[in-house]
Protein backbone atom coordinates (compact mmCIF):
# COMPACT_ATOMS: atom_id res chain seq x y z
CA UNK A 1 0.00 0.00 0.00
CA UNK A 2 1.06 3.43 -0.89
CA UNK A 3 2.48 5.58 2.14
CA UNK A 4 -0.15 8.51 2.44
CA UNK A 5 1.30 11.63 1.50
CA UNK A 6 2.46 14.12 5.00
CA UNK A 7 0.63 16.66 2.99
CA UNK A 8 -2.29 18.44 5.52
CA UNK A 9 -4.92 20.52 3.87
CA UNK A 10 -7.91 22.09 5.38
CA UNK A 11 -9.99 23.27 2.86
CA UNK A 12 -11.06 26.60 2.68
CA UNK A 13 -14.73 25.11 1.76
CA UNK A 14 -14.79 22.68 4.80
CA UNK A 15 -13.31 24.96 7.39
CA UNK A 16 -16.13 27.90 6.17
CA UNK A 17 -19.21 25.10 6.70
CA UNK A 18 -17.33 23.95 10.29
CA UNK A 19 -16.30 27.25 11.20
CA UNK A 20 -20.08 28.73 12.30
CA UNK A 21 -20.17 27.09 16.02
CA UNK A 22 -17.42 26.27 18.26
CA UNK A 23 -18.79 23.05 18.45
CA UNK A 24 -18.14 22.62 15.18
CA UNK A 25 -14.41 24.09 15.43
CA UNK A 26 -13.84 20.95 17.62
CA UNK A 27 -14.73 18.62 14.94
CA UNK A 28 -12.35 20.43 12.41
CA UNK A 29 -9.49 20.04 14.87
CA UNK A 30 -10.23 16.53 15.92
CA UNK A 31 -10.21 15.30 12.07
CA UNK A 32 -7.40 17.27 11.36
CA UNK A 33 -5.24 15.77 14.91
CA UNK A 34 -6.59 11.96 14.67
CA UNK A 35 -5.25 11.40 11.31
CA UNK A 36 -1.22 10.26 11.26
CA UNK A 37 -0.29 13.56 9.72
CA UNK A 38 2.33 15.62 11.68
CA UNK A 39 0.82 17.92 14.16
CA UNK A 40 1.69 21.75 12.95
CA UNK A 41 1.70 22.76 16.53
CA UNK A 42 0.45 26.13 17.78
CA UNK A 43 -0.08 29.55 15.52
CA UNK A 44 3.02 31.31 17.25
CA UNK A 45 2.83 33.85 14.19
CA UNK A 46 -0.30 35.60 15.97
CA UNK A 47 2.42 37.07 17.64
CA UNK A 48 2.49 39.31 14.94
CA UNK A 49 -0.80 40.07 14.38
CA UNK A 50 -2.28 43.39 16.36
CA UNK A 51 -5.88 43.79 17.68
CA UNK A 52 -7.95 45.53 14.67
CA UNK A 53 -8.62 48.39 16.97
CA UNK A 54 -5.04 49.52 17.36
CA UNK A 55 -4.73 49.75 13.43
CA UNK A 56 -6.49 52.98 11.20
CA UNK A 57 -9.85 52.61 10.36
CA UNK A 58 -10.33 48.57 10.69
CA UNK A 59 -12.73 46.14 12.19
CA UNK A 60 -11.84 42.93 11.18
CA UNK A 61 -8.52 41.98 8.77
CA UNK A 62 -7.63 38.63 7.29
CA UNK A 63 -4.70 37.30 7.96
CA UNK A 64 -1.56 34.64 6.89
CA UNK A 65 1.51 32.71 7.32
CA UNK A 66 4.02 30.75 5.58
CA UNK A 67 7.02 28.94 6.51
CA UNK A 68 9.19 29.70 4.07
CA UNK A 69 11.83 26.92 5.60
CA UNK A 70 9.45 24.67 4.88
CA UNK A 71 9.32 25.06 0.89
CA UNK A 72 13.32 26.04 0.42
CA UNK A 73 15.19 23.82 -0.85
CA UNK A 74 15.46 21.76 -4.80
CA UNK A 75 13.38 18.42 -4.23
CA UNK A 76 9.87 19.02 -5.45
CA UNK A 77 8.74 20.54 -2.65
CA UNK A 78 11.03 23.40 -2.72
CA UNK A 79 10.14 23.87 -6.77
CA UNK A 80 6.21 23.86 -6.73
CA UNK A 81 6.57 26.15 -3.75
CA UNK A 82 7.96 29.18 -5.78
CA UNK A 83 5.14 30.49 -6.13
CA UNK A 84 3.53 30.63 -2.49
CA UNK A 85 7.53 31.99 -1.56
CA UNK A 86 7.06 34.48 -4.29
CA UNK A 87 3.65 35.58 -3.31
CA UNK A 88 4.38 35.73 0.60
CA UNK A 89 7.87 37.43 0.56
CA UNK A 90 7.42 39.62 -2.33
CA UNK A 91 3.55 41.14 -2.46
CA UNK A 92 3.26 44.15 -0.73
CA UNK A 93 6.65 45.28 -0.56
CA UNK A 94 9.45 46.76 -1.63
CA UNK A 95 13.08 44.15 -1.96
CA UNK A 96 15.22 45.96 0.16
CA UNK A 97 17.98 43.85 0.05
CA UNK A 98 16.52 40.63 1.67
CA UNK A 99 18.23 37.32 0.62
CA UNK A 100 15.01 34.87 0.48
CA UNK A 101 17.58 31.94 2.10
CA UNK A 102 17.58 34.26 5.61
CA UNK A 103 13.79 34.28 5.72
CA UNK A 104 12.41 31.59 7.84
CA UNK A 105 8.42 32.57 8.09
CA UNK A 106 6.44 35.49 6.58
CA UNK A 107 3.37 36.61 8.31
CA UNK A 108 0.22 39.35 6.82
CA UNK A 109 -2.11 41.18 7.43
CA UNK A 110 -4.11 41.12 4.23
CA UNK A 111 -2.20 40.56 1.25
CA UNK A 112 0.08 43.52 1.42
CA UNK A 113 -0.68 45.86 4.21
CA UNK A 114 1.76 44.49 6.38
CA UNK A 115 4.68 42.03 6.03
CA UNK A 116 6.86 40.70 8.72
CA UNK A 117 9.38 38.52 7.53
CA UNK A 118 11.28 36.54 10.53
CA UNK A 119 14.14 34.95 9.97
CA UNK A 120 18.13 36.71 11.02
CA UNK A 121 18.86 39.72 9.22
CA UNK A 122 21.64 42.42 8.79
CA UNK A 123 20.20 45.76 9.89
CA UNK A 124 22.49 47.66 8.15
CA UNK A 125 22.65 45.97 5.26
CA UNK A 126 19.43 46.14 5.04
CA UNK A 127 19.09 49.73 5.98
CA UNK A 128 21.37 50.56 3.61
CA UNK A 129 18.81 48.98 0.73
CA UNK A 130 16.23 50.64 2.17
CA UNK A 131 17.94 54.42 1.62
CA UNK A 132 18.78 53.03 -2.06
CA UNK A 133 15.15 52.13 -2.19
CA UNK A 134 13.87 55.94 -1.12
CA UNK A 135 13.35 55.28 2.61
CA UNK A 136 14.56 57.91 4.73
CA UNK A 137 15.41 56.91 8.25
CA UNK A 138 13.69 58.60 10.88
CA UNK A 139 15.00 57.03 14.39
CA UNK A 140 14.52 54.26 16.23
CA UNK A 141 10.94 52.16 17.50
CA UNK A 142 12.76 49.91 20.31
CA UNK A 143 15.59 47.73 18.81
CA UNK A 144 14.18 48.54 15.38
CA UNK A 145 15.46 51.06 13.16
CA UNK A 146 12.32 53.04 10.91
CA UNK A 147 12.16 54.18 7.53
CA UNK A 148 9.52 55.86 5.83
CA UNK A 149 8.99 56.71 2.51
CA UNK A 150 7.32 60.40 1.02
CA UNK A 151 6.50 59.29 -2.24
CA UNK A 152 4.68 56.19 -1.53
CA UNK A 153 2.26 55.50 1.88
CA UNK A 154 5.12 53.05 3.17
CA UNK A 155 7.45 52.56 6.11
CA UNK A 156 9.37 49.65 7.12
CA UNK A 157 10.90 48.97 10.62
CA UNK A 158 14.19 46.46 10.09
CA UNK A 159 15.35 44.44 13.44
CA UNK A 160 18.05 41.75 13.44
CA UNK A 161 15.06 39.13 14.02
CA UNK A 162 11.96 40.91 11.94
CA UNK A 163 11.90 43.31 9.08
CA UNK A 164 8.44 45.11 9.16
CA UNK A 165 7.01 46.46 6.10
CA UNK A 166 3.72 48.55 5.47
CA UNK A 167 1.76 49.51 3.03
CA UNK A 168 -1.60 51.45 4.08
CA UNK A 169 -3.22 54.83 2.47
CA UNK A 170 -4.38 55.44 5.98
CA UNK A 171 -1.16 55.42 8.14
CA UNK A 172 1.59 53.38 7.44
CA UNK A 173 3.37 54.55 10.29
CA UNK A 174 0.57 53.93 12.24
CA UNK A 175 0.30 50.44 11.15
CA UNK A 176 4.21 49.66 11.79
CA UNK A 177 4.15 50.58 14.78
CA UNK A 178 1.17 48.63 15.79
CA UNK A 179 2.81 45.45 14.03
CA UNK A 180 5.78 46.05 16.44
CA UNK A 181 3.74 46.95 19.67
CA UNK A 182 1.99 43.20 18.98
CA UNK A 183 5.16 41.41 18.54
CA UNK A 184 6.93 42.73 21.80
CA UNK A 185 3.27 42.29 23.80
CA UNK A 186 2.52 45.95 24.96
CA UNK A 187 -0.55 46.22 22.55
CA UNK A 188 -3.61 43.17 22.45
CA UNK A 189 -3.63 40.49 20.33
CA UNK A 190 -6.35 40.07 17.42
CA UNK A 191 -6.65 35.91 19.38
CA UNK A 192 -6.79 38.08 22.43
CA UNK A 193 -9.73 40.37 21.63
CA UNK A 194 -11.63 38.24 18.77
CA UNK A 195 -12.99 34.72 19.50
CA UNK A 196 -13.74 34.28 15.78
CA UNK A 197 -10.10 34.55 14.62
CA UNK A 198 -8.47 33.28 17.72
CA UNK A 199 -10.66 30.02 16.88
CA UNK A 200 -10.09 29.92 12.93
CA UNK A 201 -6.18 30.62 13.35
CA UNK A 202 -6.29 27.67 16.15
CA UNK A 203 -8.51 25.46 13.83
CA UNK A 204 -5.67 26.13 11.01
CA UNK A 205 -2.58 25.60 13.42
CA UNK A 206 0.78 26.70 12.83
CA UNK A 207 2.10 24.62 10.23
CA UNK A 208 3.44 25.73 6.63
CA UNK A 209 0.57 27.69 5.12
CA UNK A 210 -2.30 29.49 6.54
CA UNK A 211 -5.03 31.92 5.63
CA UNK A 212 -7.80 32.91 8.31
CA UNK A 213 -10.68 35.12 6.87
CA UNK A 214 -12.55 35.85 9.85
CA UNK A 215 -15.26 37.50 7.75
CA UNK A 216 -15.58 34.86 4.91
CA UNK A 217 -13.31 34.42 1.69
CA UNK A 218 -13.74 33.31 -1.71
CA UNK A 219 -15.97 30.45 -2.79
CA UNK A 220 -17.38 30.17 1.24
CA UNK A 221 -21.07 29.91 1.87
CA UNK A 222 -22.91 32.99 2.67
CA UNK A 223 -23.96 31.17 5.86
CA UNK A 224 -19.85 30.79 7.32
CA UNK A 225 -18.98 32.94 9.75
CA UNK A 226 -15.40 32.86 8.31
CA UNK A 227 -12.81 30.45 6.77
CA UNK A 228 -9.89 29.41 7.56
CA UNK A 229 -7.34 27.14 5.31
CA UNK A 230 -4.08 25.11 6.48
CA UNK A 231 -1.68 23.02 4.62
CA UNK A 232 1.54 21.53 6.01
CA UNK A 233 4.79 20.14 4.01
CA UNK A 234 7.52 18.40 5.89
CA UNK A 235 10.36 18.79 3.28
CA UNK A 236 9.51 15.94 0.90
CA UNK A 237 5.84 16.15 -0.07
Amino acid sequence: MARPSRRRFLGVAGAAALASTAGCLRRLQDAATTVEFPDPGPPTYRRWLPAPGALPGEDRYNASHLRMADLLGDGPVGRAGVGLRNLFARTGRDPLGVDSGDVEAVVKIDLARATTLLGTFDPEAVGAAAERAGYAGTGADGEFEVYERDDQPRAAAVGESAVVQTHSDEDPTAVLGAVLDAGRGEVDRYHEVDDRFARLSRAAGGGTLAWVHPDGGPGVPESAVGSASAQQFDGET
